[in-house]
């Protein structure tokens, strides 16, 4: 089994929010989203050396509406328009290319004082390297830092590499 990676960052700043030519941010906006997102996640994991098994709807609900942290605001959808064969913009359609999550881990009566994570970072294979991901991470960082919070936190599998070296990039650190 791969190990997992535990990393985090201290957020000094509100983050920037640039934009990237053709792609648009937006937020979950309902379960007309699941299909999308279960199809980007399974692309995206396909070829992962440490796979990850196919989700159906009632994994996702599991994962994301079924927690007491989940607020529809804190799941951010990158999508680009994509016309159809013949270009005709009234056939235009939105096709989902990444997407995080903010998520809170603690407990929900805060005994134990929660703290935010970066939850599900997925970009499309054929969507990487283009700042997709440091976009969205950014959406993260800056709600996070609209909410009174100064550090974020994520999980990793180590065997990831490109991931892990991605965090790097942004200044998350390996917490022991």
């Amino acid at each position: 089994m791969a190990s997992v990676l535990q990393l985090r960052r201290d957020i000094t700043s509100r983050p920037e929010i640039c934009s990237i030519g053709e792609i648009n941010v937006r937020h979950y906006q309902g379960d007309t989203d699941v299909p999308a997102w279960l199809a980007l996640r399974h692309q995206a994991f396909a070829r992962q050396r440490i796979g990850v098994r196919q989700w159906t709807e009632g994994d996702f609900h599991a994962e994301f509406t079924g927690r007491w942290w989940w607020q529809p605001e804190r799941m951010w959808l990158a999508e680009i328009l994509e016309n159809d064969s013949l270009g005709a913009v009234g056939l235009a359609k939105h096709q989902l290319i990444a997407t995080a999550t903010l998520a809170m881990r603690g407990e929900a009566d805060q005994t134990q004082q929660a703290r935010p994570v970066v939850h599900w970072l997925v970009v499309h294979p054929r969507w990487r390297r283009r700042g997709i991901a440091r976009l969205l991470v950014a959406h993260l960082e800056a709600a996070a830092w609209d909410a009174g919070y100064r550090e974020i936190w994520l999980e990793t599998h180590a065997a990831w590499e490109a991931a892990v070296k991605f965090y790097q990039s942004l200044g998350y650190r390996q917490v022991e």
